[in-house]
């Protein structure tokens, strides 16, 4: 995607990710395009990771009346007391921000995919923290169903079934012991 929109646009990558972003928070919060026409593209972007359907109007009349900056501002405090408000037993989130070289993202959104698929997490954050754990103490948790999807490709095809079967077998009461 980075290559055709340096030859067949005048956005930057960034401009075009900004603009991607921007563009998938406004059809999954359910709001129309008349709505938020009238925002500049900067306060959109300020917006899009807390725009929801419930929320919308309030957030746009935000937009709408205060500096990007200002935006940006009340963005923030809102995810920082929605992480306080968590309910017990759930932890609060932490911001961490890093830049990724453009010939980079690919790499780390493909490694964050595989942590996702070995492990059977579900979002990005707790992925990172299984690529980060294998690195810094060479430990991984792995899915019966990867594991057995991985040593499959090295069994015959009519094997791999039965193999995924003695798996799932002898964890799942580890499994469940780990879960009590």
């Amino acid at each position: 995607m980075d290559e055709w929109v340096e030859k067949k646009t005048a956005l930057s990558r960034s401009s075009a990710r900004a603009l991607i972003q921007i563009y998938d928070a406004i059809v999954k919060s359910g709001v129309e395009l008349a709505k938020v026409k009238h925002l500049e593209w900067t306060k959109l972007r300020a917006i899009a990771g807390v725009l929801d359907g419930e929320n919308a109007d309030h957030w746009i009349e935000m937009a709408s009346s205060h500096s990007r900056a200002k935006i940006k501002t009340l963005v923030q405090e809102h995810l920082a007391g929605s992480a306080a408000q968590k309910p017990a037993g759930s932890a609060a989130a932490q911001f961490k921000t890093f830049k990724v070289r453009d010939n980079h993202f690919e790499a780390v959104q493909a490694a964050i995919d595989k942590a996702k698929a070995m492990s059977g997490v579900q979002d990005d954050s707790a992925a990172l923290t299984v690529i980060c754990s294998y690195f810094t103490d060479r430990t991984i948790s792995v899915t019966p169903d990867f594991l057995a999807a991985t040593v499959g490709n090295f069994l015959k095809e009519d094997a791999t079934g039965e193999f995924r079967e003695k798996i799932l077998a002898s964890l799942t009461p580890y499994l469940e012991s780990q879960a009590d």
